[in-house]
């Protein structure tokens, strides 16, 4: 087959013939090797609990009945 000298030839290239550049690959590989986060402690670090006090002292915290608090005064000073 002969091609026709009507047609006009183009140097330029149509989408696939032009050659594509790779895709940049965004997302990050995860590194299989590395022991950063286990490592043995430190010497002050491996401390033992041996008891401590015994008694500790009681902790108040939250909300206090006032009320309860005034009887309570007024009873130990009633008995005076």
């Amino acid at each position: 087959e002969v091609f026709p000298e009507i047609v006009e030839v183009s140097s330029k290239l149509i989408e696939p013939e032009k050659d594509r550049q790779p895709i940049k690959f965004l997302m990050k590989k995860q590194k299989l090797e590395g022991d950063g986060a286990f490592h043995e402690k430190s010497k002050k670090n491996k401390k033992v609990n041996l008891g401590g006090p015994g008694v500790t002292k009681k902790k108040t915290h939250g909300s206090v009945n006032r009320n309860m608090l005034k009887n309570q005064a007024k009873k130990r000073k009633d008995k005076k």
